[in-house]
C-alpha cells in the first residue's frame, strides 16, 4: 500500500478514494467499504485488470458498479443470470444510475432502444448475456461504444469471453467468482481442481 502523501504534495490516489467514497455514500447509501473493496475499486478505476474472489454477500457488485460510475464510458457486465440482471438493474435505477440489460427476454424494439442509448453515451452500466455478447451484432455494437470496463461473473463463464474484445485496450477487464467462508471456490463432489487450476492460468493470460 502506498504511504499517505505529504500535505504539500497532491495525491491522485487520495483523490480517487475520496471520489469513490462520495459515490459510495451518495449513490449506494453505504457508509464505507468492506474488506478489500476499496483496494479493488481503486485498482480498476486506475485501469488495472483483476480477478475478484469473494463469498456470497461479500460485496462483489460494488467492485464493478462503482468504477463504472467513475470511469469514462459504460461498464459492460457479462452474466448468464437473467434474474440477477433484472434485480441489479432495478436496484441501480432506483439509485439513479443509468443501467439496462440486453438478454433474450427483450423484444427487438426494446433491444434496439437500449443499443441506441449505449451508442449515445446514455448508459452507466449495461448487463449482457454471454450468448448475446458473442454475436456479430453485439460485437459490432461494442466496437462503436465507449466502454469503461468489462466484467464477467460466474464460474461457468470461460475466460475466453474476452478474446473478441482484445482489440479494445482502453477498458479494464475483471472477473468475479463466489467463494466459501474460507475464501475457496466451491466445487462439486467430483474433484475438478486441476481443471480449475487450468482455468485460473487461462484467465491470467487473458487479463
Amino acid at each position: 500500500m502506498p504511504h499517505p502523501a505529504m500535505a504539500t504534495a497532491p495525491d491522485r490516489g487520495s483523490d480517487v478514494s475520496r471520489d469513490a467514497l462520495s459515490v459510495l455514500n451518495h449513490v449506494f447509501g453505504l457508509p464505507g467499504f468492506r474488506g478489500a473493496q476499496e483496494e479493488i475499486v481503486r485498482h480498476v478505476i486506475g485501469g488495472g485488470n483483476c480477478m475478484v474472489l469473494m463469498p456470497t454477500g461479500g460485496g462483489k457488485s460494488l467492485c464493478y458498479q462503482l468504477p463504472s460510475l467513475l470511469r469514462k464510458g459504460c461498464g459492460i457486465v457479462i452474466s448468464p443470470l437473467i434474474a440477477l440482471m433484472r434485480d441489479q438493474v432495478a436496484g441501480l435505477l432506483e439509485a439513479g444510475v443509468k443501467a439496462a440489460a440486453l438478454n433474450s427476454t427483450l423484444s427487438y424494439e426494446e433491444a434496439n432502444a437500449i443499443e441506441a442509448r449505449l451508442l449515445a453515451g446514455d448508459l452507466d452500466l449495461l448487463y449482457v448475456a454471454p450468448e448475446r455478447l458473442l454475436t456479430p451484432r453485439c460485437l459490432a455494437l461494442l466496437g462503436r461504444a465507449d466502454i469503461a470496463l468489462c466484467f464477467t461473473m460466474g464460474a461457468r463463464l470461460s475466460p475466453g469471453i474476452y478474446r473478441p474484445l482484445h482489440h479494445r485496450r482502453t477498458f479494464s477487464k475483471c472477473t468475479a467468482h463466489r467463494a466459501d467462508r474460507h475464501g475457496r471456490r466451491p466445487h462439486p463432489e467430483r474433484d475438478r481442481r486441476p481443471a480449475r487450476a487450468r482455468q485460473r492460468s487461462e484467465l491470467c493470460c487473458e487479463l
